[in-house]
């Protein structure tokens, strides 16, 4: 125990280092503070955090594209306010689906559409020094729904919903923004007349690329979902025509959850077909197009009382497993829950029983998931929204981390991330970097005009420090607690201390003087204290 603690503690110290980040979980780290139409986020392989976002402006130009980067201590590398990286885009009176895709140099690639006249297409590339590779954009045709996937040569193949033709473009561009392949090549369904748009696109060994597609079917938003292989070059790998990967409808303007493993595509989505919501994970093999879990993939849970929606898949290189979240509503949906369920890779077993395992129960506080399901090393992380007052709106939000056997990492369940009393929008829960993770949301706090941007940072290994590893000392007694203005430490010589807060942010540091800690500036809420030579840590509440 007292070695994990010093471990711990030495990653505290260095997160701390000229950190910006906020430990108010009612404030949290302001990013941008002026109107915008939304935010969206990705980070690096080093625990950097890209936030691109949509600046409202006077007409004609409506709307500019701007761009900050956080560092890992929440530094704000470009500024203020960031910096503009396009005001050029053709942009009517609102914004429509974006996407984002970092490469393995940590190049941020940003895909929008114009939504004036032409709908014009336009992919970005930023370095992760802030520079604009591609300034204002290369243009990428015209179109919807831009889905990027970089090559691990450099490259990067983009598809989108085309307005000038009924099928699925999609390009190759080299690290200049140049297209590789002389023409765009065209995605067809097994019904060429019908409208296709990207779902999901994957790289495969050999320079082969996964398409994962949806064929439109209404003049809605219905979907059936489609696979189709290609090559490096371009060439369309399976001349007999794609498969369909589930005969459950979708919606194509809905992003929904895959990993690949090789050769193989393991895909998670929800379908509100027939008036039911369920959720299922499909397997694809791409090395002979076959499809081992049945037409449809294996279902969550088995049950047909409660509705599964918003499925969330992970996976960690080298695991057997394929993890899985759902949101769990009444058939009414006036009360929900969140449930995990646990998949064999290979046979499609459900692992925690046939009817998944509940993680929080169904209730009107709607402890349900929003955002990704990430692994953090090989245990699932992500973040519910839990409804304060159980009204509709607001929410707060909260990480949760689970064991391998889908229990609670943490004996206090949650941490909070974000608790001011406004509802949330936008939300990107980012994959955990270095035992960091890191959320980014839209919010109208009571200073804000008009919602802003925020971000706020969890050192995971705070929670470690939990209800199970902090104890009552024998020779140290914590007084009063809660506490308001001090707190007295009968046992304790004039010895140093650390206190971290419930995100495992230093807060205040320095010597007990005659066994008094003076806490009147710490905001309300939960603490840890750690006091030198002591292997336990005592936690105590700030009213």
């Amino acid at each position: 125990m007292k070695k994990l603690i010093t471990l711990l503690f030495t990653g505290f110290m260095i997160s701390a280092t000229s950190a910006q980040w906020n430990p108010n979980t009612d404030q949290n780290l302001s990013v941008v503070n002026y109107e915008n139409a939304s935010s969206f986020a990705s980070t690096t392989n080093d625990g950097k955090t890209y936030i691109a976002f949509w600046k409202k402006v006077a007409a004609p130009t409506n709307f500019e594209l701007w761009l900050q980067i956080l560092d890992q201590n929440g530094d704000k590398l470009l500024g203020t306010d960031g910096i503009m990286l396009s005001n050029q885009i053709p942009m009517g009176t609102y914004t429509v689906v974006e996407n984002t895709a970092v490469d393995s140099s940590n190049n941020l690639y940003i895909g929008v559409t114009g939504t004036g006249t032409g709908t014009p297409l336009r992919i970005f590339k930023i370095s992760p020094q802030g520079t604009s590779l591609w300034p204002n954009g290369i243009n990428a045709g015209e179109g919807y729904s831009p889905e990027i996937l970089p090559l691990s040569n450099g490259d990067i193949v983009v598809g989108n919903l085309a307005t000038t033709q009924v099928q699925m473009r999609v390009q190759r561009y080299n690290g200049s923004g140049q297209p590789v392949w002389a023409n765009p090549i065209s995605i067809a369904s097994d019904d060429p007349t019908k409208t296709t748009a990207p779902a999901d696109f994957f790289e495969l060994p050999n320079n082969e690329i996964a398409l994962l597609f949806h064929k439109k079917v209404s003049s809605g938003t219905t979907s059936y979902l489609f696979a189709q292989k290609i090559d490096f070059n371009g060439n369309i790998l399976w001349s007999d025509g794609p498969i369909q990967v589930s005969t459950k409808s979708l919606g194509y303007n809905v992003k929904y959850s895959g990993v690949v493993d090789g050769d193989v595509v393991y895909f998670g989505y929800s379908t509100g077909q027939n008036n039911r919501f369920d959720s299922y994970l499909q397997r694809i093999n791409f090395a002979d197009g076959n499809k081992p879990w049945g037409v449809d993939g294996v279902d969550f849970d088995i049950n047909q009382t409660n509705f599964e929606k918003n499925m969330r898949i992970a996976f960690s290189s080298g695991s057997p497993y394929i993890w899985a979240v759902c949101n769990y509503t009444t058939t009414s949906q006036g009360m929900g829950g969140e449930y995990v369920q646990k998949f064999d890779k290979n046979t499609g077993s459900r692992l925690f029983t046939d009817n998944a395992k509940q993680v929080f129960p169904i209730t009107a506080e709607f402890m349900t998931h929003s955002g990704d399901l990430h692994l953090s090393d090989g245990k699932p992380y992500f973040v519910v929204e839990k409804r304060i007052n159980t009204a509709l709106l607001p929410t707060s939000l909260n990480a949760v981390l689970l064991t391998d056997s889908g229990d609670f990492a943490w004996t206090q369940q949650y941490i909070p991330m974000a608790t001011f009393n406004a509802s949330k929008s936008f939300l990107t829960v980012l994959k955990p970097i270095n035992n960091q993770a890191v959320i980014v949301f839209n919010e109208k706090k009571t200073a804000d005009a008009v919602p802003a941007v925020y971000a706020q940072n969890l050192v995971l290994p705070a929670a470690s420090l939990g209800t199970r590893d902090i104890v009552k000392s024998q020779s140290i007694k914590l007084y009063p607690n809660p506490a308001t203005d001090v707190i007295h430490l009968d046992g304790a010589d004039n010895s140093n201390f650390v206190i971290y807060n419930a995100v495992g942010q230093l807060v205040k540091s320095g010597e007990i003087k005659k066994g008094e800690i003076a806490v009147q500036e710490l905001v309300k809420g939960q603490y840890i204290l750690k006091l030198k030579g002591e292997d336990k840590a005592i936690k105590f509440i700030k009213k």
